[in-house]
């Protein structure tokens, strides 16, 4: 009898042990998740069992305090959004990576093989660069193209050649349509005449700037190229040239100060070009 009694006690004893440990998460078990969830809420609550853990369900890890400290005093060096055994996020695909499906679902007009659509994307899917301009992002925006009227179009094309610029296209259309495109050497910017391409008076195109190092050396390869260049002059005002001839005085700025050297020509229609010399560019430009 007391031997029996002893088990008992044992069993007891030992139950009590056991009654103290922690059940393992078992959020990873799907049947047992499914069972539980179709189980009554007073059943689950009776049973004792404990729910699935959060991080297995997709709930969210709380976020502690930023400001909150360990037990010791030192301040949460963890990520406080992930879960300790959470590992942490994997970043973007590169571009021609093959990206995973959370990264292109849910995106309109997401494609599998490479990046989502930007706004404002260049050519090639390059994004569109910004430029901050006081404190605002604003698209860069380069001016490369310049139209001039002109009254005989090869007369014009011929003209502009021979001073070396580069021929980017001669194209024609109906009904006497054409453009022809020249770019001077070393400019992004490109000049534009034709026929049934602008409404301008052939040469009232005015005060179209040719920017150089050395004026002396630009005027002089154009006058044997066959333009007529005026001698190099610079403002009385010292600031910017007058329209027309007005306040012109010969010979380069005082000290050859940058911005203020400058030298005119005209094409066969007239139409007035400017050659300054910048040196030393200011601040930002």
């Amino acid at each position: 009898m007391l031997l029996v009694v002893g088990r008992a006690d044992g069993a007891r004893g030992a139950r009590r042990r056991g009654a103290g440990r922690r059940r393992p998460c078992r959020g990873t078990d799907a049947e047992e998740r499914a069972g539980r969830a179709t189980a009554p809420a007073s059943k689950r609550a009776r049973s004792g069992r404990r729910e699935p853990c959060r991080v297995s369900r997709g709930q969210p890890f709380p976020k502690p305090d930023p400001k909150a400290r360990t037990a010791r005093g030192h301040r949460q060096t963890r990520d406080p959004t992930r879960h300790p055994g959470q590992a942490p996020p994997r970043p973007p695909p590169a571009s021609g990576d093959r990206p995973c499906r959370s990264w292109t679902s849910g995106q309109k007009g997401a494609k599998v093989g490479g990046r989502p659509p930007v706004t404002g994307q260049q050519p090639g899917g390059a994004p569109a660069r910004r430029h901050r301009t006081g404190g605002a992002g604003t698209v860069d925006m380069r001016l490369e193209v310049v139209v001039v009227p002109v009254a005989d179009v090869d007369r014009s094309k011929d003209f502009y050649k021979a001073l070396g610029w580069r021929e980017d296209a001669d194209v024609g259309g109906r009904d006497g349509f054409r453009v022809v495109q020249l770019t001077p050497p070393g400019s992004a910017c490109s000049l534009i005449f034709g026929a049934g391409i602008t409404s301008a008076v052939p040469g009232s195109a005015q005060g179209l700037y040719l920017v150089v190092d050395d004026i002396d050396a630009a005027r002089a390869e154009l006058v044997e190229r066959g333009a007529e260049v005026s001698e190099v002059f610079h403002d009385a005002g010292g600031v910017f040239h007058h329209a027309g001839t007005d306040e012109r005085v010969p010979g380069p700025a005082p000290e050859r100060q940058s911005y203020g050297s400058f030298a005119s020509f005209s094409d066969p229609d007239g139409n007035g070009w400017l050659l300054q010399e910048v040196t030393t560019r200011l601040p930002g430009r």
